[in-house]
């Protein structure tokens, strides 16, 4: 009787031993995890910051195009629809929205609402894949100044010109 219960106690001890071994391994690792994502969400919203000027002291964003960027804010198309759902987890949905700019892996949107302009930034990642209006796969090559696209995808940003990590873009 009292050999098992000596095997049942050197059992609990290598359980927990094993329990603290995983610790040790996983929690490290979970926060090298949260460190880099942290740092890509960072870096990809660094990007936009050139591009807007900020004075705090009067609340007041200036916005500017950054040197070797396409620009044409002249309105080529009208969309039918606008629409703009940003959900509490930063889920974010944009239709009708009109590119104004293109630049590196980065595309600048704007949405008109009567008196009220409404400038985005959409960022491609290695995931986002963009198709046509009739649903065909496509590229970010296919994309120009003018095009009126749907977006998909989550809020990284926010401020004057809020950022969208494009999950989705359809032109």
């Amino acid at each position: 009787m009292g050999w098992n219960n000596e095997k049942s106690v050197r059992m609990n001890i290598n359980i927990r031993r094993a329990f603290k071994i995983i610790a040790i391994s996983v929690v490290p690792a979970f926060l090298l995890g949260l460190l880099w994502y942290q740092a890509y969400a960072q870096s990809s919203a660094r990007q936009f910051n050139d591009h807007t000027m900020e004075d705090a002291s009067s609340g007041v964003a200036h916005l500017s195009a950054r040197a070797g960027e396409k620009t044409d804010i002249s309105p080529k198309k009208k969309p039918a629809m606008f629409e703009i759902h940003i959900a509490s987890n930063g889920a974010m949905f944009l239709q009708g929205a009109q590119v104004i700019s293109i630049s590196g892996d980065s595309i600048r949107v704007v949405t008109a609402w009567d008196s009220g302009d409404f400038t985005w930034g959409v960022q491609k990642n290695f995931f986002t894949k963009f198709i046509t209006a009739k649903g065909k796969k496509t590229t970010f090559a296919s994309i120009h100044i003018g095009d009126i696209l749907t977006v998909s995808g989550k809020l990284i940003k926010g401020g004057a010109e809020p950022v969208i990590d494009a999950d989705l873009v359809r032109e």
